[in-house]
């Protein structure tokens, strides 16, 4: 069962777009290049709006880098008249261990087969989003997602607390003897209920951090991967939790 969605008075609202917080906190010049080595090298998610199609957005994958440029993966096909693109300008919005954003420029277009690629330049500078991207799904004590992942080659499936979700990722509580050789950056496979609804959702994920709790457990964060396998699973999602923010009142709390 959700918990109520309490959000503060419009008027104390920050600016939002696209379901993210306007907050924004600039990173010194060698955390920023940190930051871009370590996404790159996790091949992080990367969402592109380009100047010249406002509104509009590309979903990706950090394919490489090196000191001047970006090259991303295009998931899906999306519609674009991608020739027009080239030289322009776009925000960028990467999906890391945090959530952070960029101004840069489309330098190139290549093509391999049927998928669309975007070269990038290198940011000059990055900023931190606010840690909120969306509202989350804040669940009852009894919630669980079962998770399915590969240690040394052998398949485990293991049912854990579920404790809140949103259409990026999640938060379970696990015990640390059950999920022994899971690290940093692994990914899995999750299954769980659409909040509300008696829906099951199937997600791949990667790991983004381990925080101790109680003796012997830690809550596990999970982000979700973008495919194209995927897109409807996430969009239902995330249609689930805007129908339950779109109920809330004035003077309710946010779940967090």
């Amino acid at each position: 069962m959700l918990c109520g969605w309490r959000l503060p008075p419009a008027r104390n609202l920050a600016k939002r777009t696209d379901g993210i917080m306007d907050t924004k906190v600039k990173l010194e010049s060698n955390e920023a290049t940190r930051v871009m080595d370590d996404a790159v090298s996790a091949r992080c998610q990367i969402v592109i709006e380009f100047e010249s199609a406002p509104g509009r957005t590309v979903n990706g994958t950090l394919l490489s880098g090196d000191s001047q440029s970006l090259l991303v993966e295009v998931t899906g096909r999306p519609a674009f008249d991608w020739p027009k693109l080239l030289g322009t300008s776009c925000d960028v919005r990467i999906y890391h261990d945090r959530r952070y954003t960029a101004s840069v420029r489309v330098l190139d277009l290549p093509k391999w087969g049927e998928t669309q690629g975007v070269t990038l330049s290198r940011p000059a500078s990055i900023k931190i989003l606010d840690r909120r991207r969306f509202l989350r799904a804040k669940l009852a004590p009894s919630s669980k997602v079962e998770l399915e992942w590969k240690t040394d080659g052998r398949e485990r499936i293991q049912a854990v607390s579920l404790l809140n979700v949103s259409s990026d990722g999640m938060a379970c509580r696990v015990e640390d003897s059950l999920v022994a050789g899971l690290q940093k950056r692994d990914r899995l496979r999750a299954r769980f209920a659409l909040p509300g609804t008696d829906r099951r959702i199937e997600l791949n994920a990667r790991v983004t951090n381990f925080t101790p709790a109680s003796v012997g457990t830690s809550i596990m964060g999970l982000q979700f991967l973008t495919s194209e396998e995927d897109a409807d699973a996430i969009r239902a999602l995330r249609l689930a939790i805007e129908c339950e923010e779109s109920r809330a009142v004035d003077d309710e709390e946010v779940c967090a």
